[in-house]
């Protein structure tokens, strides 16, 4: 089996803004910021149990900071990441 792990993260003060804009914006229309506030806070606490997870695991892991968005870049350090490991 040749498993690999792909952690993509969001640093903290980009959090609600990525939240906002993620797939389907929509769907954070009407919320309140006390909502809003809940999400951000989640996804806080839930990253480093996330990195944890990972450190643990025998699985080959790649984490990506996604703060800029450029996804082609991160799919070519996904891609490179898989390569080195055949």
């Amino acid at each position: 089996m040749r498993a690999r792990c792909t952690l993509l993260t969001v640093s903290p003060e980009n959090l609600e803004q990525r939240i906002i804009c993620r797939r389907n914006p929509h769907e954070w229309e009407g919320k309140t910021s006390k909502e809003m506030k809940l999400a951000c806070e989640l996804l806080l606490e839930q990253q480093p149990a996330y990195r944890s997870q990972a450190a643990n695991s025998i699985i080959p892991t790649i984490e990506i900071n996604t703060d800029n968005k450029d996804w082609e870049s991160y799919a070519k350090q996904i891609y490179l990441f898989n390569e080195l490991l055949l």
